[in-house]
């Protein structure tokens, strides 16, 4: 019974999907919806998402959205549009992970950065199909939301935030199949 239970949350805490991943292919991370339920200081925060890259065949890779030394202000987040966070081009497909992590910036050195949580994106490849796993590393500051694709509650440091990603196909044109631009007429 108890090993029915835990096989039950282990696939409660990951999501799995599939599609076909072609040659020529660019997959990006969107940020469907990001809400704050409750911030972590009394005036709001200043946050920023990190995500870093673990590919097989290349050295780890670490992204912040937005660049340093931007970041946004929780109490716009009300104010938030779709936003693509990671792209990355594929001549064909190939496995990596993705840690993608919600932090609080502080001043650093006397105050570090604050993570409010973490969720992990694995990508591999079966038979040329692409397939995806969010799985939560830290079920004490994420949890999924329920009846929502890829969505999760970050509740770590005292905060709440509610975001919610999608791992879309792009198309990408081979570069000798783009036409460039015709000249702009010129006034004489």
């Amino acid at each position: 019974m108890l090993m029915r239970i835990i096989k039950s949350l282990a696939l409660g805490l990951s999501i799995f999907s599939t599609a076909v991943l072609a040659e020529n292919q660019e997959l990006q991370i969107n940020l469907k919806s990001f809400e704050v339920i409750h911030p972590q200081e009394k005036r709001g925060d200043e946050l920023y998402i990190s995500i870093t890259e673990f590919s097989k065949n290349n050295l780890p890779r670490n992204y912040k959205v937005p660049p340093f030394p931007s970041h946004w202000l929780s109490r716009y987040l009300n104010s938030f549009k779709e936003m693509t966070l990671w792209r990355k081009s594929f001549e064909q497909c190939e496995p990596l992970d993705l840690l993608i992590t919600l932090v609080e910036e502080d001043a650093e050195p006397w105050d570090p950065d604050d993570s409010l949580g973490s969720v992990k994106l694995q990508i591999s490849c079966t038979n040329g199909k692409l397939e995806e796993k969010w799985i939560i590393p830290n079920s004490e500051k994420v949890s999924e939301i329920a009846k929502k694709k890829n969505a999760f509650h970050f509740k770590g440091s005292n905060a709440q935030y509610d975001m919610q990603f999608s791992l879309d196909n792009v198309a990408v044109k081979p570069l000798d199949k783009i036409k460039p631009k015709e000249a702009i007429p010129q006034k004489q």
